[in-house]
């Protein structure tokens, strides 16, 4: 199930270099994007609904629902059990900057690198661009696809391309603009010291 998601906020974004997880493992790219409950309220209905519709994929038509905010998901014997799924309350986090109450949040990987680009789409953008950075507003595209495997039943996001919007408040250190930190430096010329230019007095 692909899924465009547009302006929310990115957090841990690793998309030019792959990183292994808290729990390590095989390194992927990924990052997470915040999603405010009311800005964001149809962003957040349109993840429930394409989780619900991998899960009815992979579950079946009437085996899945939404139950309190979770995914439930009926088992062999008649049974309902929750299903973990990508997308989760920003209180989990409620610690780390951006998180919190009134937020949703949702996590995406992928083994292969995303598309990353700027406001105009066919602008790639690297890591040298300084942009996205965590705390700016991006669109996300991703796919939902559901888990039942030996490591457990969820529904997963896998990402796959991210475009920058616009600034934000920065999580932890912003790139810098250099025009704001320095002024220009008056003078038309400057010597190279890091060479020697001639014979110096003897200094012992």
């Amino acid at each position: 199930m692909n899924i465009k998601i547009n302006n929310v906020r990115l957090s841990y974004p690793a998309l030019f270099e792959p990183k292994a997880g808290p729990e390590g493992g095989e390194p992927k790219y990924s990052a997470a994007f915040l999603l405010d409950k009311k800005d964001n309220a149809d962003a957040v209905k349109a993840m429930q609904d394409a989780i619900l519709s991998a899960a009815k994929a992979q579950w079946g038509e009437g085996n899945v629902k939404w139950s309190e905010g979770k995914l439930a998901v009926r088992k062999a014997d008649g049974k309902a059990a929750y299903v973990k799924t990508c997308l989760r309350d920003g209180i989990e986090k409620a610690e780390t900057a951006g998180y919190g109450e009134g937020v949703m949040f949702f996590s995406a990987s992928n083994k292969i690198p995303p598309a990353v680009v700027d406001k105009v789409p066919t602008i790639p953008l690297t890591k040298a661009s300084g942009k996205p950075f965590a705390g700016c507003y991006v669109n996300a595209a991703v796919r939902l696809w559901a888990q039942d495997n030996s490591f457990g039943r969820r529904v997963n996001c896998q990402l796959q391309a991210v475009q920058f919007v616009a600034d934000g408040e920065a999580f932890g250190d912003a790139p810098i603009d250099p025009a704001a930190v320095f002024g220009t430096v008056a003078g038309e010329s400057f010597d190279d010291t890091s060479k020697p230019s001639g014979d110096i007095e003897e200094p012992f």
